[in-house]
């Protein structure tokens, strides 16, 4: 598993002493492109990890700039009605999800991800130029055809076989290609090594976002050039955009970390069944150590595979590593007969696995509603503002916005907030996030079956077949897919961390094949499940509960009953969670490409738990830089009659120079004082980082009444309102929500014109967008507080300061958003207040994390300063 450091002289030719510098191998068995130990400093890391994910970006956009209109182009172009189109393009599918378990299975056997990811890249390349060709040559004729309005003519039967042909090279390229590239990402950082271990499990989070904002340019931008009879320059802008995401992959290839094929897997596997079949009648040995190993052989720990510790479950494939002693023991062992305890226990692994993949299809199930049958809702909703035309199909941005969102929020808050409170650097575990990511997936049904039962509310009696079947907005449906989108970031990104971290290391890209297998299942469950519920509640003449037309049908009883199997779901994965077992590594001997010494198992895992443990106090550091100040707080005022007039004149000194009132600088002006420097109970306690460092979590709100205890009640009352209004006002950056009130209030008086100005309604639309408004400029400050730290000009904010802490804000920014939102739906009208909740969200979500990313925020916040006059 681990690799020693590399001693390598360095000399000149003047004889000049020899000077040795110290080179770090990666502990994880990975090699560079040469098969020697991969040195740290030289390969992987987020050099190769940028490239790979900006190659996942631009191959997604490809991908689905072929794949989102496919149903289009066949039935435009080659003439399909639209149940043939659409059971083409679910089989064409099904087959990118099949291609996928081929790829997984060819780089763990016998080609290695890298190859694999090359090989299948090219041949993704090879099918799109055919695609854009035969289609720009043979189909589109005549000329402009395949929009609307311009039917294409008909096509000979080797034209049609050709297409086919190139569009399943399509499928193959990209089957093969995607289980593979998210599991040789996350190869390039060491798990081994402390913060290599934090970045790789961020790589998984960047790589699903790269996906989804690879699919939403495709969506939108391809999306609409093909939509407009342009398929040729959509299939060769998918052509152009693989061909350079293949280029990007191989200028990394100096610097890729590889991990060496292990062998056929399923022959592996079936050797243990094997095994252990033709000894169920032999007694289990109690004794681990009589079990079959090959000690220093090649095939127990080849090629830098981790060998995993025995487990107790499913003892009866112990049999499989009995000592077989009919046989000479110099003898040449038999894998069908005996095998060793490492094979056996990855076996057990897959068996362990299997449950929780199992679980994850009916989520699959809910996810898969977002390209069908919200869609459909979308379509008998109002879908026009003004003059404009919302596609249904377009609401999916909200998707694809909320997995940016929600990535950003996950990594920059929830997980340091979580990691503070259970004192685990690694905060929540896979399996929880994925339990979280079912529960949103609840809430995200029960959403929806609300939105259908207020759009059958509106529903146009008089027009029953009208494309806009009901008066509700199609904005309605935001919540739904912002759920879905939050869901997806706990869901499968934990996901894709649990498969690659759990499997065993012959069998990685097979853990990440079975997320898209989960996916290609979920539609199969889907679409069973529509059946039978059609075929259930259509008797007796009834319309059934999803018919053509959705006001005559019940769709809200369908995502109830989603709703409610996935409630269940959530009920058996719990129980399949907490019966898991995570793997556990052996340390493997460490390797010296200068010598001959090596470091014991113990040795190993000692050395990895001390350089996490020493780089914990550290990591909280970079989210609470105020911990040892906190901490010295709380020591200093454990003695109040000591401290009692020392603190009194501290709060003299403040309020009198008009100073704002705060814990830490009250601690500054404190140690500032020359009689105070010399005090035993000032110095700083770091000697027991890991228990005591993580206090600052605990809301401000307890340290600052602490230091107010030793005034009377009065003053206390005074100085905590002093303290608290001051920290909000800056928190809510209070002069610049008037100045968005301000916007608001003349959008209402202009809208008034010709009639009188209700002041009420004026009043209440103000406190609305002002509470509003202060909730996204604190989520604002949430967001940037480390940056904010940085700058002379914001590092005295709440934040930054350490005046209040990140939940604390957190609770205030959720309190008065909710609050604003309500006192404007109830008192002003529900467009208001969905404008006033957009608003919020572009500016916090969206605004706020491209403001560091690209320069499209300038036109994100030009939305932003828009809407308040809408409001009013």
């Amino acid at each position: 598993m681990a690799c020693l450091n590399i001693c390598k002289e360095e000399g000149s030719a003047q004889g000049k002493p020899m000077k040795k510098e110290q080179e770090v191998c990666t502990r994880d068995g990975s090699v560079d492109r040469h098969g020697d130990p991969a040195i740290r400093g030289r390969t992987g890391t987020w050099f190769a990890g940028i490239l790979i994910l900006v190659n996942q970006g631009l191959a997604t956009l490809a991908f689905f700039g072929v794949g989102v209109n496919l149903v289009l182009f066949l039935t435009r172009v080659l003439g399909q009605d639209n149940a043939d189109a659409a059971n083409n393009v679910s089989k064409w599918t099904g087959t990118v999800y099949i291609f996928s378990l081929l790829g997984a299975f060819l780089s763990d056997s016998y080609w290695g991800r890298y190859k694999t990811c090359a090989i299948f890249q090219a041949i993704f390349v090879t099918g799109l130029a055919s695609l854009s060709l035969t289609s720009y040559l043979f189909l589109l004729k005549p000329r402009g055809c395949g929009d609307e309005q311009t039917p294409c003519g008909s096509h000979s039967t080797y034209q049609k076989a050709f297409f086919y042909f190139s569009i399943y090279l399509v499928a193959l390229g990209n089957g093969g290609y995607q289980p593979n590239i998210a599991t040789f990402g996350a190869d390039q950082f060491d798990e081994g090594d402390a913060e290599e271990g934090y970045s790789k499990i961020a790589f998984f989070s960047y790589f699903y976002l790269a996906l989804n904002l690879g699919s939403l340019f495709s969506n939108t931008i391809l999306g609409y050039f093909e939509d407009h009879g342009m398929w040729a320059l959509g299939f060769w802008a998918s052509a152009g955009s693989a061909l350079l995401a293949l280029v990007l992959f191989l200028v990394g290839t100096p610097r890729y970390r590889h991990f060496t094929p292990q062998g056929n897997p399923l022959c592996r596997f079936c050797q243990v069944m094997v095994a252990a079949a033709r000894k169920w009648k032999v007694q289990r040995v109690p004794n681990q150590d009589d079990l079959f190993e090959l000690e220093g052989s090649k095939d127990s720990s080849k090629n830098g595979e981790r060998r995993i510790q025995h487990t107790q479950g499913f003892r009866f494939l112990d049999r499989a590593a009995i000592k077989d002693y009919t046989e000479d023991e110099n003898d040449i062992y038999n894998p069908w007969r005996v095998c060793p305890v490492n094979q056996v226990e990855e076996v057990k692994c897959i068996l362990r696995l299997l449950p929780i993949w199992l679980c994850t299809i009916l989520y699959s199930v809910v996810f898969t509603q977002m390209a069908s049958l919200f869609v459909e809702q979308g379509a008998a909703m109002k879908t026009t503002i003004s003059k404009f035309h919302i596609p249904p199909a377009s609401m999916s941005s909200f998707d694809i916005l909320s997995v940016a969102a929600f990535i950003f929020i996950y990594r920059r808050v929830l997980d340091p907030f979580v990691a503070g409170i259970r004192k685990d650097p690694k905060g929540l575990t896979e399996l929880q996030r994925m339990g979280i990511g079912l529960v949103i997936a609840i809430i995200a049904m029960v959403s929806a079956g609300v939105v259908e039962l207020l759009r059958l509310k509106y529903a146009k009696k008089e027009c029953p077949n009208c494309e806009s079947a009901s008066s509700l907005s199609i904005f309605w449906q935001i919540p739904q897919y912002v759920l879905i989108g939050a869901s997806e970031v706990f869901m499968y990104v934990g996901q894709l961390e649990f498969f690659n971290g759990q499997a065993p290391d012959g069998l990685k890209s097979f853990g990440s094949a079975l997320c898209m297998t989960s996916i290609s299942l979920g539609n199969y469950v889907s679409s069973l499940l529509v059946t039978i519920v059609m075929k259930v509640s259509t008797r007796d003449k009834m319309p059934g509960w999803i018919p053509g037309n959705l006001n005559k049908g019940h769709l809200d009883r369908f995502y109830f009953l989603l709703a409610a199997l996935t409630t269940a779901d959530l009920i058996v994965y719990i129980i399949c969670a907490k019966w898991y077992k995570y793997i556990k590594f052996e340390g493997n001997q460490q390797r010296n490409l200068g010598g001959e010494s090596k470091l014991s198992n113990e040795e190993a895992d000692l050395k990895v738990e001390l350089e996490k443990l020493s780089d914990f106090p550290k990591r909280k550091s970079q989210h609470f830089p105020s911990v040892e100040m906190w901490r010295n707080t709380s020591k200093l005022l454990s003695n109040p009659n000591y401290h009692h007039n020392r603190l009194n004149s501290s709060l003299s000194d403040f309020s009198g120079n008009g100073f704002v009132f705060g814990p830490q600088s009250l601690l500054t002006h404190y140690y500032s004082s020359p009689q105070s420097a010399t005090s035993d109970s000032l110095k700083l306690g770091i000697s027991n980082h890991k228990s005591d460092g993580i206090r600052a979590f605990s809301s401000s709100s307890a340290a600052a009444p602490a230091v107010v205890d030793a005034l009377s009640p009065l003053a206390s009352a005074v100085q905590l309102a002093r303290h608290y209004s001051s920290c909000y006002w800056e928190l809510s950056k209070a002069r610049l929500s008037m100045l968005v009130v301000a916007t608001s209030g003349t959008g209402y008086v202009l809208g008034s014109a010709g009639s009188a100005v209700d002041l009420a309604g004026l009043g209440w639309t103000c406190a609305g967008t002002m509470m509003v408004a202060a909730s996204a400029n604190s989520l604002n400050q949430v967001f940037e507080k480390n940056n904010d730290a940085k700058m002379k000009r914001t590092r005295q904010r709440p934040l930054p300061s350490g005046r209040l802490t990140i939940p604390h804000a957190l609770s205030w920014a959720v309190s008065v958003g909710v609050a604003g939102t309500a006192i404007l739906a109830c008192k002003a009208n529900m467009l208001a207040a969905g404008l006033g909740a957009s608003n919020l969200f572009l500016y916090a979500f969206v605004y706020t994390p491209l403001k560091q990313i690209h320069p499209v925020n300038t036109w994100v916040g030009a939305v932003v300063g828009a809407i308040p006059p809408l409001m009013g």
